[in-house]
């Protein structure tokens, strides 16, 4: 017995570490380990020739090893322009893992090392990420120590790359899109990234942005052409929500080294599948007012007078409304409706980051991370006593364009009390309540309805789409009495959708003459919800493993993630045709092959490997693995009707979640029952001193779920909408019931235990 528990031990501690490094590479609370390695002893003098060319070639590295994995044959080169330099003796870097060979870490094959230069905090970059990432897509960012030839080199931020790949991620798109980077390759200050119409020729365009992808210069010029001369067009081709959601952000967090500020750059361009170009936010470690000129005096590309702290305080939400060269600025702001939804996001970004002193918070998380490795870098540019002030404080400092770098929180204390003044921002808004939508089965009418106040006019509007890579479209809601929204003129506002797709995604937008307003406020970033009602069927989904690292093999002796299909009826089901899927983008994802039946009271297991090569005639593989932090699944039949679908959160390594009853009753985490009968697993309670926190059923069933945890104390436990409302608070103490009954449609966040979890109400 006690060699076996020896045993035991020793594999908790190989897993525990195989857990910690496979931790994300961009996760904050960890400080990344990098080290590089040159067979050339000449490496520093290769790499500041290279970055000296035009051509900014890579230099290629023997190997590199990130956390201890090691890879070969990587390209790495400096980077930047204000903060490389032949003399510094930390310059930010550039590195290729995929340079020779296909490889990655976690996926990531290009890694961005920034040094630090002219950001005394070193917190700028990654804090505005991490503020930003509430309300657009952008990178991740977090820290590293850098290593060449085993000689500490010093601490670096760490920020994701924009890539194909990224975009590909994140906007559900081919990486054969057109994609372009909108920061001048020639000289700074003389070409500029403005989006101004030059003409049909492309050669005018070649110095102000770099074309990434095989070609896209008539996309750029069509762009172009489009915002300048036909603005009414433009939503065809421009993502105009992000756009604004990126002008906002610039001038509220005072990132003027942008599009908003001088050299109109640092951000690129990716054309989505729906022909719209995205808009990405780039380069931010001179965001609040490291930065601080705005180009406006002097015309296109040129420095103005560089603005002391008072000025960067106050810098006019709308600076560059009337400036012909800034297009994206003045003729997006010049349309009534687009300049309410500016104004609508930064007010949201002004509440959430700044009135409720989230950045500060957040920003002293940050520097309590770091702290330590600031104090032992090796090639500082600053001081430890300057990091600790410039948080607080501004700095004399004769860097680059700079002066002197304003204290973050003195900065946006005193922009806050400015901004408080501005009449424009004080105009009331709409009070948009009670959002809700009642489920249909497919192509049934989905009513979504609305209570609005403080109107002018009919001005409510539903922005939906069908699927997560579609665009938004926006219609007006009815408030005549004849479409489901109570009497005519009382407020309640409606709109009926044909229930076409598994999930439709939709927010509300209302405006008066002067403001408008969003709901859920980070809209169009984030959403609202309503699933289509399943069509009661014999065959359910009826257990599910995503993180199988020793329960069961599969036929190849891997341990696969599974999913165990019912047959609840007494009789055989042809199930020839159907589909499963983990996407309610595309529910037609994986096909069940020809002849494929189960047995009355049979079961049939699914390998989720994303290896349909294995498919045998008794051995089913699906091109889809599942996600051990949860996500959805569709059993579909072949024309499209949906069998069963199951949402699940969280799921502990080697424990499933199973029906029980069998085939019938709601999920709860279990030990697993594979390819059998479920009811021997008697209560959540039997798991629930394993597992701290369990809810079920997700989605609710009944207007009513549970929520489990082993605490032997009593914990608060509190719910917030996606508005961040409070709409619910108690204590619990092991167990306790919940009643949905008089809640909305939609994902609600969960707080307990210090962590957060989702649960969807249809």
């Amino acid at each position: 017995m006690r060699i076996q528990i020896f045993f035991y031990l020793i594999l908790c501690g190989l897993l525990c570490n195989v857990q910690s490094n496979a931790q994300d590479f961009y996760t904050m609370d960890r400080i990344q380990e990098i080290k590089i390695y040159f067979n050339q002893p000449d490496w520093r003098k290769l790499l500041i020739e290279a970055a000296d060319s035009p051509a900014e070639s890579f230099t290629l590295a023997n190997k590199i090893s990130i956390n201890g994995i090691v890879f070969d044959s990587v390209g790495a080169k400096f980077k930047g322009f204000s903060s490389f330099s032949p003399t510094n003796k930390k310059n930010p870097w550039h590195i290729e893992l995929d340079h020779v060979k296909d490889q990655d870490y976690q996926g990531y094959k290009d890694i961005k090392l920034g040094n630090g230069f002219d950001d005394p905090t070193f917190l700028r970059e990654a804090l505005s990420y991490d503020l930003i990432g509430k309300y657009t897509d952008v990178p991740k960012s977090n820290f590293a120590k850098v290593w060449v030839n085993d000689t500490l080199m010093g601490f670096y931020s760490n920020t994701e790359a924009i890539t194909k790949s990224f975009c590909k991620k994140h906007f559900y798109s081919s990486e054969n899109n057109v994609f372009i980077k909108c920061t001048p390759p020639g000289e700074i200050g003389e070409n500029i990234s403005s989006l101004n119409y030059l003409g049909s020729d492309s050669s005018k365009y070649f110095k102000s942005y770099e074309m990434k992808s095989k070609s896209g210069w008539g996309q750029l010029i069509h762009l172009c052409d489009t915002l300048n001369n036909f603005p009414g067009e433009i939503e065809k081709i421009l993502d105009v929500d992000r756009t604004l959601w990126m002008l906002a952000f610039n001038i509220l967090f005072v990132n003027l080294d942008s599009y908003t500020g001088a050299f109109t750059q640092n951000y690129y361009l990716w054309r989505d599948e729906n022909r719209q170009f995205i808009p990405i936010i780039w380069d931010l470690n001179l965001s609040f007012g490291a930065f601080g000129n705005t180009g406006y005096t002097r015309g296109p590309g040129f420095p103005g007078a560089e603005l002391d702290s008072n000025s960067l305080a106050r810098l006019d939400p709308y600076t560059h409304e009337a400036n012909p060269t800034k297009p994206l600025i003045s003729i997006l702001l010049s349309n009534p409706r687009y300049r309410k939804m500016y104004r609508a996001h930064l007010m949201t970004m002004y509440r959430e980051v700044f009135k409720s002193e989230n950045y500060i918070t957040r920003a002293l998380e940050i520097q309590k991370i770091i702290d330590p490795f600031i104090k032992e870098d090796v090639h500082p540019f600053y001081t430890y006593d300057q990091f600790k002030q410039n948080l607080y404080f501004g700095l004399t400092h004769p860097g680059f364009d700079v002066g002197v770098p304003v204290g973050i929180i003195s900065l946006m204390k005193q922009r806050i009390a400015y901004l408080d003044t501005l009449t424009d921002l004080k105009w009331p808004v709409p009070e948009i309540s009670a959002v809700s939508a009642i489920s249909a089965a497919l192509q049934d009418t989905v009513w979504i309805k609305t209570s609005v106040s403080g109107l002018s006019g009919n001005g409510v509007f539903l922005g939906y789409r069908n699927k997560t890579s579609d665009f938004f479209t926006r219609i007006m809601m009815f408030d005549d009495g004849k479409h489901h929204d109570g009497n005519a003129n009382d407020g309640l506002f409606a709109y009926g959708l044909k229930m076409s797709t598994p999930v439709i995604q939709y927010y509300i937008w209302a405006e008066n003459n002067n403001a408008g307003v969003f709901s859920p406020a980070r809209a169009e970033h984030e959403y609202y919800e309503v699933a289509a009602q399943p069509i009661a069927g014999d065959i359910v989904i009826n257990e599910l493993m995503a993180s199988n690292t020793m329960t069961v093999k599969d036929p190849k002796g891997q341990y696969d993630d599974w999913i165990e299909l019912y047959n609840k009826s007494n009789t055989s089901v042809d199930i020839s045709g159907w589909f499963i899927s983990d996407n309610p983008d595309k529910t037609n994802k994986w096909t069940f092959p020809k002849d494929t039946r189960i047995p009355g009271q049979g079961y049939l297991i699914l390998w989720a490997d994303e290896d349909s090569s294995q498919n045998t005639s008794t051995s089913f593989h699906t091109n889809f693995k599942l996600s051990a932090s949860g996500e959805t699944l569709i059993l579909s039949k072949p024309d499209l009707t949906i069998s069963d679908q199951v949402s699940f959160g969280i799921q502990k390594t080697d424990f499933s979640d199973a029906r029980v009853p069998n085939g019938t009753g709601p999920f709860i985490i279990s030990a697993p029952t594979f390819n059998m009968n479920n009811n021997q697993i008697t209560s959540s309670k039997d798991i629930i001193a394993q597992y701290p926190v369990h809810i079920y059923p997700n989605p609710v069933s009944s207007h009513t779920f549970h929520i489990l945890t082993s605490n032997d104390r009593s914990s608060r436990i509190s719910v917030r909408n996606t508005l961040g409302q409070i709409i619910y608070q108690d204590y619990i103490l092991k167990e306790k019931q919940i009643n949905t009954n008089n809640w909305s449609s939609g994902v609600y966040i969960i707080s307990l235990l210090n962590t957060s979890f989702k649960i969807v109400v249809p």
